[in-house]
């Protein structure tokens, strides 16, 4: 008996937490929907990496150009999940933030696992400006095939508007 009530005890407390983790998920996915760009950004602060990775490319979603900063910040913070800061570098691409272009840049330089390489070079085959284009041409040599694949695609992507065509 003492360990069926230890168990419900138990069990009680783990759907708790689990409870507000998945209603942390919700949330984040109806304030993408909704472009609830304040409720977002607030749950950039969470403790929980998937729910700021949600928040941080729900933001790039929305659209919320007022989360540039933040997401900068997420993006420059190294000891951030690597999932977060891609999600940061995709959202900053999404929203055409040129001025996060030296940042994207560095961190390129920077990042060790590529996931996070390919999300920059992605992010960087969006934005298109000359100096994007010499961080591709570096990244087109990088050892992973996916990142080196991005990059290329983002130089074939960039040629026309570095050329003085349209934006692609």
């Amino acid at each position: 008996m003492r360990h069926a009530i230890l168990l419900l005890c138990f069990a009680s407390v783990t759907g708790s937490a689990l409870g507000g983790c998945s209603a942390g998920v919700v949330d984040v996915q109806q304030a993408t929907w909704n472009r609830d760009c304040d409720l977002l950004m607030g749950q950039l602060g969470r403790k929980e990496p998937w729910i700021v990775e949600d928040a941080a490319s729900g933001l790039g979603l929305a659209g919320c150009s007022q989360g540039a900063e933040p997401l900068m910040a997420l993006l420059a913070d190294g000891d951030r999940d690597e999932r977060v800061r891609a999600a940061a570098a995709g959202s900053l691409a999404r929203l055409g933030r040129l001025d996060a272009v030296p940042l994207l840049v560095g961190e390129l330089s920077r990042a060790s696992h590529p996931e996070t390489r390919y999300a920059l070079v992605t992010a960087l085959g969006r934005l298109c400006t000359p100096e994007t284009a010499g961080a591709l041409e570096g990244a087109a040599g990088d050892a992973d095939i996916y990142v080196s694949r991005a990059a290329r695609k983002g130089l074939t992507r960039c040629a026309g508007t570095l050329s003085g065509g349209a934006r692609p």
